[in-house]
Protein backbone atom coordinates (compact mmCIF):
# COMPACT_ATOMS: atom_id res chain seq x y z
CA UNK A 1 0.00 0.00 0.00
CA UNK A 2 3.35 2.60 0.04
CA UNK A 3 3.21 5.43 1.69
CA UNK A 4 -0.76 5.44 2.46
CA UNK A 5 -0.59 2.09 4.19
CA UNK A 6 -1.33 1.29 8.28
CA UNK A 7 2.56 0.55 8.24
CA UNK A 8 2.95 4.38 6.72
CA UNK A 9 1.09 6.63 7.53
CA UNK A 10 0.93 9.88 4.83
CA UNK A 11 4.44 11.71 5.74
CA UNK A 12 3.06 15.13 3.99
CA UNK A 13 0.22 16.47 1.74
CA UNK A 14 0.54 18.94 -0.97
CA UNK A 15 -2.06 21.64 0.09
CA UNK A 16 -2.76 22.51 -3.56
CA UNK A 17 -3.72 19.00 -5.84
CA UNK A 18 -3.65 17.15 -2.17
CA UNK A 19 -0.57 14.66 -3.31
CA UNK A 20 0.86 12.25 -0.55
CA UNK A 21 4.39 13.38 -0.51
CA UNK A 22 7.51 11.97 1.03
CA UNK A 23 9.23 13.87 3.93
CA UNK A 24 10.90 16.87 2.57
CA UNK A 25 10.07 15.89 -1.02
CA UNK A 26 8.88 19.27 -3.52
CA UNK A 27 5.53 18.31 -5.56
CA UNK A 28 6.51 17.42 -8.63
CA UNK A 29 3.67 19.49 -10.32
CA UNK A 30 5.20 22.22 -9.05
CA UNK A 31 7.91 23.35 -6.38
CA UNK A 32 6.57 25.96 -5.16
CA UNK A 33 3.75 24.10 -3.79
CA UNK A 34 3.01 24.80 -0.13
CA UNK A 35 3.52 21.16 1.74
CA UNK A 36 2.04 20.30 5.02
CA UNK A 37 3.76 17.46 7.65
CA UNK A 38 0.80 15.13 9.13
CA UNK A 39 2.73 14.83 11.80
CA UNK A 40 2.94 18.35 13.68
CA UNK A 41 -0.03 20.16 14.97
CA UNK A 42 1.11 22.85 12.67
CA UNK A 43 0.92 20.73 9.61
CA UNK A 44 -2.18 19.19 10.07
CA UNK A 45 -4.05 23.00 11.02
CA UNK A 46 -2.80 23.86 7.89
CA UNK A 47 -4.57 20.91 6.10
CA UNK A 48 -7.70 21.64 7.65
CA UNK A 49 -7.60 25.03 6.92
CA UNK A 50 -7.06 23.95 3.12
CA UNK A 51 -10.23 21.64 3.48
CA UNK A 52 -12.55 23.15 5.85
CA UNK A 53 -11.19 27.00 6.15
CA UNK A 54 -9.34 28.98 9.18
CA UNK A 55 -10.16 27.77 12.89
CA UNK A 56 -12.03 30.75 13.59
CA UNK A 57 -14.59 30.24 10.37
CA UNK A 58 -14.73 26.55 11.80
CA UNK A 59 -15.58 27.49 15.00
CA UNK A 60 -18.06 29.70 13.99
CA UNK A 61 -20.18 27.01 11.92
CA UNK A 62 -19.66 24.85 14.72
CA UNK A 63 -21.26 27.49 17.16
CA UNK A 64 -24.20 28.30 14.31
CA UNK A 65 -24.84 24.48 13.79
CA UNK A 66 -25.19 24.08 16.90
CA UNK A 67 -27.56 27.31 17.86
CA UNK A 68 -31.26 26.66 18.79
CA UNK A 69 -34.42 28.42 17.55
CA UNK A 70 -37.86 27.62 17.96
CA UNK A 71 -37.88 27.77 22.16
CA UNK A 72 -38.81 31.29 22.24
CA UNK A 73 -41.25 31.40 20.11
CA UNK A 74 -43.04 28.18 21.69
CA UNK A 75 -42.55 30.07 25.46
CA UNK A 76 -43.87 33.69 24.13
CA UNK A 77 -47.12 31.64 23.00
CA UNK A 78 -47.24 29.71 26.48
CA UNK A 79 -46.78 33.36 27.92
CA UNK A 80 -50.00 34.79 26.30
CA UNK A 81 -51.78 31.88 27.15
CA UNK A 82 -51.62 32.76 30.92
CA UNK A 83 -52.36 36.71 30.07
CA UNK A 84 -54.90 35.42 27.82
CA UNK A 85 -57.01 33.42 30.60
CA UNK A 86 -56.86 36.84 32.65
CA UNK A 87 -60.24 37.71 31.39
CA UNK A 88 -61.83 34.58 32.32
CA UNK A 89 -62.33 36.21 35.86
CA UNK A 90 -64.45 38.87 34.85
CA UNK A 91 -67.07 36.17 32.83
CA UNK A 92 -66.82 33.92 36.18
CA UNK A 93 -67.90 37.15 38.02
CA UNK A 94 -70.96 37.36 36.33
CA UNK A 95 -72.12 33.77 36.42
CA UNK A 96 -71.64 32.68 32.81
CA UNK A 97 -69.89 29.15 33.69
CA UNK A 98 -70.91 27.71 30.34
CA UNK A 99 -69.19 30.56 28.41
CA UNK A 100 -66.07 30.78 30.51
CA UNK A 101 -65.83 27.02 29.86
CA UNK A 102 -66.44 27.63 26.27
CA UNK A 103 -63.57 30.19 26.35
CA UNK A 104 -60.81 28.39 27.88
CA UNK A 105 -61.28 25.50 25.38
CA UNK A 106 -61.22 27.62 22.78
CA UNK A 107 -58.23 30.04 24.24
CA UNK A 108 -56.28 25.98 24.60
CA UNK A 109 -57.04 24.47 21.24
CA UNK A 110 -55.73 27.90 19.59
CA UNK A 111 -52.64 27.84 21.51
CA UNK A 112 -51.93 24.39 21.28
CA UNK A 113 -51.78 24.53 17.28
CA UNK A 114 -50.13 28.15 18.03
CA UNK A 115 -47.23 26.02 19.79
CA UNK A 116 -46.91 23.35 17.35
CA UNK A 117 -46.87 25.35 14.29
CA UNK A 118 -44.11 27.53 15.99
CA UNK A 119 -42.37 24.36 17.19
CA UNK A 120 -42.62 23.15 13.86
CA UNK A 121 -41.12 26.31 12.02
CA UNK A 122 -38.71 26.88 14.72
CA UNK A 123 -37.66 22.92 13.57
CA UNK A 124 -37.76 24.00 9.76
CA UNK A 125 -35.49 27.16 10.74
CA UNK A 126 -32.73 25.25 12.65
CA UNK A 127 -32.62 22.74 9.73
CA UNK A 128 -32.10 25.77 7.11
CA UNK A 129 -29.36 27.10 9.25
CA UNK A 130 -27.59 23.76 9.64
CA UNK A 131 -27.40 23.43 6.12
CA UNK A 132 -26.64 27.03 5.63
CA UNK A 133 -23.57 26.97 8.22
CA UNK A 134 -22.25 23.48 7.68
CA UNK A 135 -18.63 23.51 6.16
CA UNK A 136 -18.24 21.34 2.91
CA UNK A 137 -14.97 20.03 2.51
CA UNK A 138 -12.62 21.91 -0.80
CA UNK A 139 -10.52 19.61 -2.96
CA UNK A 140 -7.36 20.56 -4.64
CA UNK A 141 -6.91 24.24 -6.05
CA UNK A 142 -5.18 22.20 -9.27
CA UNK A 143 -5.87 19.54 -11.22
CA UNK A 144 -3.06 17.55 -12.64
CA UNK A 145 -2.29 18.22 -16.33
CA UNK A 146 -0.03 15.46 -18.14
CA UNK A 147 -0.32 17.96 -21.05
CA UNK A 148 2.40 20.04 -19.42
CA UNK A 149 4.46 17.22 -19.33
CA UNK A 150 5.08 17.93 -22.89
CA UNK A 151 5.99 14.55 -25.81
CA UNK A 152 5.37 11.19 -24.61
CA UNK A 153 6.56 7.70 -25.50
CA UNK A 154 4.28 4.09 -25.89
CA UNK A 155 4.82 0.94 -24.80
CA UNK A 156 4.14 -2.51 -23.07
CA UNK A 157 4.55 -2.91 -19.74
CA UNK A 158 7.19 -5.88 -18.04
CA UNK A 159 7.73 -7.10 -14.94
CA UNK A 160 8.74 -9.42 -12.83
CA UNK A 161 7.64 -8.86 -9.14
CA UNK A 162 4.03 -7.24 -8.70
CA UNK A 163 3.04 -5.56 -5.82
CA UNK A 164 -0.20 -5.14 -3.73
CA UNK A 165 -2.66 -2.87 -4.71
CA UNK A 166 -3.73 0.43 -2.58
CA UNK A 167 -6.57 -1.95 -0.93
CA UNK A 168 -4.27 -5.10 -1.02
CA UNK A 169 -6.81 -6.92 -2.82
CA UNK A 170 -5.06 -7.37 -5.80
CA UNK A 171 -1.83 -7.45 -7.31
CA UNK A 172 -0.18 -4.70 -10.31
CA UNK A 173 2.82 -3.35 -11.09
CA UNK A 174 1.48 0.18 -10.06
CA UNK A 175 -1.32 2.28 -9.13
CA UNK A 176 -2.98 5.37 -8.75
CA UNK A 177 -5.43 6.44 -6.18
CA UNK A 178 -7.57 9.68 -6.10
CA UNK A 179 -9.91 10.21 -3.16
CA UNK A 180 -12.63 12.31 -3.80
CA UNK A 181 -15.23 14.53 -1.27
CA UNK A 182 -18.65 13.33 -3.11
CA UNK A 183 -18.97 10.16 -5.25
CA UNK A 184 -19.48 12.18 -8.51
CA UNK A 185 -16.54 11.93 -11.28
CA UNK A 186 -16.16 15.42 -10.71
CA UNK A 187 -16.19 15.53 -7.28
CA UNK A 188 -13.54 17.94 -5.26
CA UNK A 189 -10.20 15.67 -4.78
CA UNK A 190 -8.83 15.41 -1.35
CA UNK A 191 -6.06 13.31 -2.02
CA UNK A 192 -3.50 11.88 -4.43
CA UNK A 193 -1.39 8.92 -4.27
CA UNK A 194 0.50 6.38 -6.43
CA UNK A 195 2.89 3.93 -6.05
CA UNK A 196 4.87 1.61 -8.36
CA UNK A 197 7.21 -1.86 -8.45
CA UNK A 198 10.21 -1.75 -10.22
CA UNK A 199 8.98 -2.19 -13.93
CA UNK A 200 9.85 -0.95 -17.86
CA UNK A 201 7.78 0.15 -20.68
CA UNK A 202 9.04 -1.94 -23.92
CA UNK A 203 8.59 0.62 -27.08
CA UNK A 204 7.73 -0.45 -30.51
CA UNK A 205 11.65 0.70 -31.45
CA UNK A 206 13.25 -1.63 -28.85
CA UNK A 207 13.62 1.24 -26.72
CA UNK A 208 13.10 0.26 -22.74
CA UNK A 209 12.05 2.84 -20.45
CA UNK A 210 12.50 2.00 -16.73
CA UNK A 211 10.33 3.08 -14.20
CA UNK A 212 12.10 2.69 -10.64
CA UNK A 213 10.14 1.29 -7.28
CA UNK A 214 8.60 4.36 -5.66
CA UNK A 215 6.18 6.93 -6.01
CA UNK A 216 4.20 7.52 -9.67
CA UNK A 217 0.81 9.27 -11.19
CA UNK A 218 -1.26 6.98 -12.97
CA UNK A 219 -4.27 7.68 -14.54
CA UNK A 220 -6.10 5.90 -17.38
CA UNK A 221 -7.50 7.17 -20.42
CA UNK A 222 -10.75 5.23 -22.04
CA UNK A 223 -12.94 2.65 -20.18
CA UNK A 224 -10.88 0.64 -17.55
CA UNK A 225 -11.54 -2.92 -17.85
CA UNK A 226 -12.71 -4.27 -13.88
CA UNK A 227 -9.28 -6.25 -13.56
CA UNK A 228 -7.51 -2.93 -13.66
CA UNK A 229 -9.48 -0.50 -11.09
CA UNK A 230 -10.28 -0.33 -7.36
CA UNK A 231 -13.58 1.35 -6.67
CA UNK A 232 -13.63 2.38 -2.74
CA UNK A 233 -16.87 4.13 -0.92
CA UNK A 234 -18.43 4.85 2.36
CA UNK A 235 -17.95 2.55 5.27
CA UNK A 236 -15.28 0.83 3.34
CA UNK A 237 -13.58 4.03 2.34
CA UNK A 238 -13.33 5.67 6.06
CA UNK A 239 -12.13 2.47 7.20
CA UNK A 240 -8.94 2.37 4.80
CA UNK A 241 -8.72 5.80 5.62
CA UNK A 242 -8.58 5.21 8.98
CA UNK A 243 -6.05 2.39 8.77
CA UNK A 244 -3.51 5.80 7.50
CA UNK A 245 -2.55 6.23 11.53
CA UNK A 246 -4.00 6.29 15.05
CA UNK A 247 -5.57 8.73 15.07
CA UNK A 248 -8.17 7.60 12.66
CA UNK A 249 -10.98 10.16 13.33
CA UNK A 250 -8.49 13.16 12.41
CA UNK A 251 -8.06 11.86 9.75
CA UNK A 252 -11.60 11.35 8.67
CA UNK A 253 -11.39 15.25 8.96
CA UNK A 254 -7.74 15.70 6.93
CA UNK A 255 -8.77 13.60 4.38
CA UNK A 256 -12.97 13.88 4.04
CA UNK A 257 -13.58 11.05 1.19
CA UNK A 258 -16.72 9.39 0.26
CA UNK A 259 -15.64 7.83 -2.73
CA UNK A 260 -11.85 6.59 -4.68
CA UNK A 261 -10.52 5.27 -7.52
CA UNK A 262 -7.64 3.55 -8.04
CA UNK A 263 -5.85 2.57 -11.39
CA UNK A 264 -3.82 -0.59 -11.98
CA UNK A 265 -0.97 -1.38 -14.48
CA UNK A 266 -0.39 -4.93 -14.85
CA UNK A 267 2.38 -6.44 -17.35
CA UNK A 268 0.78 -6.22 -20.98
CA UNK A 269 -1.07 -3.09 -20.30
CA UNK A 270 -0.07 -0.60 -23.02
CA UNK A 271 0.92 3.07 -20.78
CA UNK A 272 2.40 5.62 -22.44
CA UNK A 273 5.24 7.74 -20.47
CA UNK A 274 4.75 11.91 -20.09
CA UNK A 275 7.64 13.87 -20.02
CA UNK A 276 11.13 13.98 -20.38
CA UNK A 277 13.26 10.83 -20.37
CA UNK A 278 17.32 10.81 -19.37
CA UNK A 279 19.50 7.77 -20.57
CA UNK A 280 20.47 5.26 -18.03
CA UNK A 281 24.32 4.45 -17.56
CA UNK A 282 24.32 0.86 -17.61
CA UNK A 283 28.09 0.14 -17.96
CA UNK A 284 27.63 -0.07 -21.60
CA UNK A 285 26.89 3.19 -23.23
CA UNK A 286 23.04 2.90 -21.90
CA UNK A 287 22.62 -0.14 -23.48
CA UNK A 288 20.94 -3.62 -21.97
CA UNK A 289 20.16 -6.28 -24.35
CA UNK A 290 20.95 -4.53 -27.43
CA UNK A 291 18.62 -1.71 -26.55
CA UNK A 292 18.62 1.76 -24.99
CA UNK A 293 17.59 2.08 -21.88
CA UNK A 294 15.97 5.60 -20.06
CA UNK A 295 13.70 6.31 -17.61
CA UNK A 296 12.06 9.13 -16.39
CA UNK A 297 13.39 12.84 -15.27
CA UNK A 298 11.72 12.56 -11.73
CA UNK A 299 8.53 11.29 -10.88
CA UNK A 300 6.58 9.08 -13.55
CA UNK A 301 4.13 10.26 -14.79
CA UNK A 302 2.11 7.52 -16.41
CA UNK A 303 -1.16 6.86 -18.40
CA UNK A 304 -2.87 3.53 -19.08
CA UNK A 305 -4.58 3.17 -22.57
CA UNK A 306 -7.22 1.45 -23.00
Amino acid sequence: MGLTGAANPVPCLCLVCRTVLGRGEPCDIDPLHAVAPLDSPHGRESVLAAVWGPGSARQRARELTRAGVGGGAAGGILEGIGQGCGGCGELAGAGEAGAIIGVILAILAVAFFAVVIAWLVGRAVVAWQRRKHRLRPRGAARNVDYRRRGAWVEGVVEAKAPMGSWTGQADCVAWGLEVRADESRDGDVVMRDGRAAPFAVRLADGRRVEVPAGRVRVQAEGEVPEHARERVDGDALKTQLGSLADRAEEYEALVPGEHAEVVMLNPGDRVRVHGPLEAVATGDGGYRDGAAVFRSAGVAWLTRVG
